[in-house]
């Protein structure tokens, strides 16, 4: 049972402890679930995302940063890799709402075992044997899986975790939905079942499935798909920068920006021989998950990019790049979404072109605010947008974050910086863990 004795709140429609809550009732309006997959992928988090809409379910697991199960029921229960991707897709709809919670591994890996439970007693009853009975003979067996533990007349569901034979959690949802896990959960069901009847299902973990299933992708994103994104994005930046300076400029410098990052991102190394651009080709013979080689490829190009816009002329040359990175942009969006390039590469996927103007914004972090000494600057892009559209003058802007809360900033225009608003001195730091989700900006 629950090691510290005390009872815990339970997911009423799949019977999941919720732990420790990390986020509730994220509105799906406003939470970019993918980039909050990403954010736990380098957090390491363990636990697991609850995805909720009318008549649709989904929750999936993660250990140490990584999907390691998913399942959704809707019209049809998936499991794996099909439940992420059809998570995925849902949680791009409106008016659903996503919960985070964190738990041991030791949970994580029990919960997710019995999504891929194989049975081995069905529709047993308490006409011929007891639940406390059944537990005696399964801890004998030393089985580790679930019983699932159906009160006759609709009056209540519950479910019993074993491992080795111990039972470890236990969670009961009676007629009116009233749900309870914890140290006593575990004699309720019991003595539920005894006096009004029951019916058991046994399921036995199936952990070598879990532990050796693989990565399960987000959003379906696999180093395959990343590379060719790179290779995009380089040959378009390369074409630009060597018709701005002299042809085989981007390839050297390539090669000198990623030499200068290899001690922290080995493969890198042009000397390694695992990661090589060249004639607008891009060779990966090394092993490193698509997060890192994401992190590598983006500095390289970050730290070429400053050193190409010092050189170039005043029009400066981010701006060209981002243009000739537009058919980039409209072919490869899913996989754009997917792998969060514009949150990498803000320079050059962080535009005005991505929000749509209906008075209301949409944002990410660093694609339209920036936070320096203390203030939050709202871009000029932004701000011309709402002006082309009759908003002018603005002393107030609002913003609406993921949970559905509101906040009112003033702002003030700033000199010598053009055609910017700033906003009055806050709290940077907890503004920026909040904008790490999509939200909306509007004048206020």
């Amino acid at each position: 049972m629950n090691q510290n004795g005390s009872d815990q709140e339970v997911d009423k429609d799949m019977l999941l402890p919720k732990g420790k809550a990390v986020h509730e009732n994220l509105n799906t309006s406003y939470t970019n679930l993918n980039v909050l997959l990403h954010e736990f992928s380098g957090s390491g988090f363990t636990g697991y995302v609850s995805i909720h809409f009318w008549q649709y379910e989904a929750v999936l697991f993660l250990e140490r940063g990584s999907i390691i199960n998913a399942v959704s029921e809707g019209n049809a229960k998936k499991t794996g890799q099909d439940a992420v991707n059809a998570a995925m897709n849902k949680a791009k709809e409106k008016d659903g709402t996503i919960s985070v919670y964190q738990l041991s591994e030791e949970t994580i890996t029990m919960l997710s075992s019995a999504v891929e439970g194989d049975a081995v007693h069905r529709n047993l009853t308490t006409d011929f044997s007891s639940l406390d009975k059944l537990i005696v003979k399964l801890k004998s067996e030393s089985h580790t899986g679930h019983i699932e533990v159906a009160i006759k007349d609709n009056s209540g569901n519950g479910i019993v975790f074993l491992h080795s034979g111990e039972p470890v959690e236990a969670i009961l949802s009676d007629e009116n939905g009233a749900v309870q896990s914890g140290s006593d959960t575990l004699n309720s069901i019991i003595a539920k079942a005894a006096k009004e009847g029951a019916v058991f299902n046994v399921f036995k973990a199936n952990l070598s499935k879990i532990k050796s299933g693989g990565h399960i992708k987000i959003d379906g994103a696999d180093v395959k798909d990343l590379l060719l994104l790179i290779q995009e994005i380089f040959s378009g930046a390369e074409r630009v920068v060597d018709s701005m300076f002299k042809k085989g400029d981007f390839v050297f410098a390539l090669k000198k920006a990623s030499t200068d990052i290899a001690d922290r991102y080995p493969f890198m190394d042009p000397f390694a021989g695992e990661f090589d651009y060249k004639d607008g080709k891009l060779v990966y013979a090394g092993g490193a998950e698509a997060k890192k080689l994401l992190e590598g490829s983006t500095e390289a190009l970050k730290v070429m990019l400053n050193e190409f816009s010092a050189r170039a002329s005043e029009n400066g040359i981010l701006p060209k790049i981002k243009a000739e990175l537009q058919p980039v942009r409209e072919k490869y969006r899913e996989q754009i979404e997917a792998f969060n390039i514009a949150s990498a590469m803000p320079q050059l996927f962080g535009s005005s072109g991505d929000i749509k103007v209906d008075r209301q914004l949409t944002l990410e972090r660093d694609n339209s605010l920036s936070a320096r000494k203390g203030q939050i600057t709202i871009s000029e892009d932004i701000i011309s947008e709402w002006e082309k559209n009759g908003i002018i003058n603005i002393s107030q802007v609002k913003i609406i974050f993921p949970d559905g809360k509101a906040e009112r900033f003033k702002v003030s225009k700033e000199k010598s910086a053009g055609n910017k608003l700033k906003m009055a001195p806050i709290d940077i730091e907890s503004l920026k863990l909040q904008i790490g989700h999509l939200v909306k900006i509007m004048p206020a």
